[in-house]
């Protein structure tokens, strides 16, 4: 079914794939099933060596709205996605992982809550085993200044606008994609955010992600003990400071954000960076706005206040997003 309503917004949808043949069945016949109109499913695969290719090509035979492109040589999957969105034609763009399960309703929903914003994103169940348990529900904040310490809002759960996606400035292929993609949209026209889960994200040891974290050194460790973090976490964030990329992504975002309309986003941008007081008054700011960076768990004040004021260190301790 094609959308008749003038006023009703195209979707397309797009998909990245790399040996994705074990789970890739579900999660087609989970975009397929939308009770939205799709205008498209695009998938791109990027030198799958597994049965990928055909299964996709079995699903193009049976729906004349999926499309498969083959890249001649391996991208990577930022860069993927970055030439797979270009190929799109609707209004609005559904992002979709090769692993993940999408119930009924997701495009409908987020088509429903976009208004004028260029970026619509949603909670999402993230367990191994799907079980819809609120226990395994993820529902990220979204604003501007969590997002420049760290990104759990994952492309699978995003809709964004197509004029959005052909902007230069919204892609930098040298940072996730998604992460980026959100930083630009509240310098743009804004970020949505629905509340329901309105996917299954499956986690495992052969996705994208966890294959870039294993080529830049491992996965983000796990504490030997709950203080760890605060002890150890400075030393990180002394050697992240010296990384290229940490340096090439503050900087950039410091340019980007404007001081007079963001205050807290570009002091945080520039102390991330050492100037101005360097980590101290990093960790002042985190305190002063942990409302905005570091928001409650329904603690006691003294515990968020001091993990607000030690939350670099937090955040820093294990991270390996800024090497090569």
């Amino acid at each position: 079914m094609q959308p008749t309503d003038g006023t009703t917004p195209s979707v397309s949808v797009v998909m990245c794939t790399y040996n994705g043949a074990r789970y890739l069945d579900e999660q087609m016949d989970s975009v397929l099933a939308q009770d939205y109109p799709l205008l498209e499913v695009i998938v791109q695969d990027d030198g799958s060596s597994d049965d990928t290719i055909d299964i996709l090509h079995r699903y193009a035979r049976r729906d004349r709205r999926v499309h498969v492109f083959r890249n001649e040589r391996r991208l990577g999957f930022n860069r993927n996605f970055h030439t797979a969105m270009l190929r799109a034609r609707g209004d609005l763009i559904a992002i979709a992982d090769q692993d993940d399960i999408w119930f009924p309703q997701k495009v409908r929903r987020q088509v429903e809550a976009i208004g004028t914003c260029d970026l619509c994103f949603s909670a999402y169940f993230r367990d191994a085993t799907f079980s819809n348990h609120l226990s395994c529900k993820v529902c990220p904040a979204g604003r501007l200044e969590d997002l420049l310490f760290t990104n759990v809002i994952p492309g699978h759960t995003m809709l964004v606008r197509r004029s959005f996606v052909g902007h230069e400035t919204a892609w930098n292929d040298d940072f996730y994609y998604d992460w980026w993609f959100l930083l630009m949209a509240h310098m743009g026209g804004g970020v949505a955010r629905v509340d329901e889960a309105l996917n299954w994200h499956r986690p495992h040891e052969a996705s994208a992600i966890a294959r870039l974290r294993q080529q830049r050194g491992g996965t983000r460790r796990e504490a030997h003990a709950s203080w760890h973090p605060y002890v150890f976490g400075w030393l990180d964030l002394a050697r992240l400071r010296h990384e290229k990329r940490w340096q090439q992504f503050y900087r950039s975002l410091l340019t980007i954000i404007p001081a007079e309309k963001q205050p807290v986003a570009h002091a945080l941008c520039a102390a991330l960076l050492g100037r101005g007081g360097g980590t101290l008054r990093l960790c002042c700011l985190c305190l002063r706005h942990r409302r905005l960076v570091y928001p409650s768990k329904g603690e006691p004040d003294w515990k968020n206040r001091l993990r607000a004021f030690c939350y670099p260190a937090i955040y820093a301790y294990g991270n390996t997003t800024f090497r090569k």
